[in-house]
């Protein structure tokens, strides 16, 4: 087993489609920046794109954006997550992926290079391929343009804030993400039947037979009325009214009430992902 480390976005998305396509919904994260990157809705600073093989056949794949962000990880066995390990240079931030790949990278890159590992997070990976829509009478979905960004800018400050208390506010890397939304018409607020702008979501990224939603998030003061179910819901209908065969997100697993919501729509849970960091030993 080797490692192809590939010139370009394109190099390596035709290297690795094939096996991005054997677990599309646990591969979305690495797919679909791959995709993004080839298209130019994605830009990369400093990036690794990197593929392990087996004789001709690939076996896993990997694609970081920048230095600042740590190695996304495609679905793996151990074996190809050590080869990869054993190649990667020092100083990378981290690593995520589906959870037998992503454990035994962090395992070896931290026994090689001598790093300090901290869990991150553990996820569950959701798929529906079926939507059981709940009723949504006078609730429409909005997508964000430049009269939004400022309510989706609020909205997903508390999102970063809920989701991922320990690292610094950074409002803009935030007003970032919301201009590239903005751009691929990717963001969207729920708007409720007294017109107001109640809960938000995104598709962050597509693939060819599915698309993702992520960052839902409803404000503390508008919760118990259902609108992160509905915001979800109506996402997912839009998307795959669009032509996808499946959606998919990813879930807290400490959070049951998340979960329950998802299941209700009819996501099932179809993997476990971790994110690790790496530091200085």
């Amino acid at each position: 087993m080797r490692v192809l480390d590939l010139p370009t976005p394109l190099d390596f998305l035709v290297r690795c489609e094939a096996h991005f396509l054997t677990h599309e919904s646990q591969n979305n994260v690495p797919f679909g920046l791959s995709i993004g990157a080839v298209a130019g809705t994605r830009t990369l600073a400093a990036p690794l794109l990197l593929a392990t093989v087996d004789g001709d056949t690939t076996t896993g794949a990997a694609i970081r954006t920048d230095a600042d962000h740590g190695l996304c990880m495609s679905v793996m066995s151990e074996k190809s997550a050590r080869c990869l390990a054993e190649y990667c240079p020092p100083a990378l931030a981290g690593c995520s992926g589906e959870q037998v790949g992503a454990d035994a990278f962090a395992e070896a890159y931290a026994r090689i290079h001598g790093n300090a590992v901290e869990l991150e997070y553990r996820l569950g990976v959701y798929e529906l391929s079926a939507l059981r829509m709940p009723r949504h009478e006078g609730y429409a979905l909005v997508t964000v343009g430049d009269a939004e960004a400022d309510v989706a800018a609020r909205y997903l400050r508390g999102f970063d804030q809920e989701c991922f208390p320990d690292q610094a506010d950074d409002e803009e890397r935030r007003r970032a993400k919301i201009d590239r939304h903005i751009r691929n018409r990717s963001l969207f607020l729920l708007r409720n039947p007294d017109q107001e702008l109640v809960a938000i979501a995104a598709n962050p990224r597509r693939t060819p037979n599915t698309a993702s939603i992520g960052d839902v998030f409803t404000p503390e003061e508008r919760r118990g009325r259902g609108y992160g179910t509905l915001v979800t819901a109506l996402l997912t209908r839009r998307l795959m009214g669009e032509g996808k065969a499946r959606c998919n997100l990813f879930t807290d697993l400490a959070n049951p009430t998340s979960n329950s919501i998802y299941r209700s729509l009819g996501y099932v849970r179809i993997a476990e992902a971790c994110s690790y960091r790496f530091k200085a030993g």
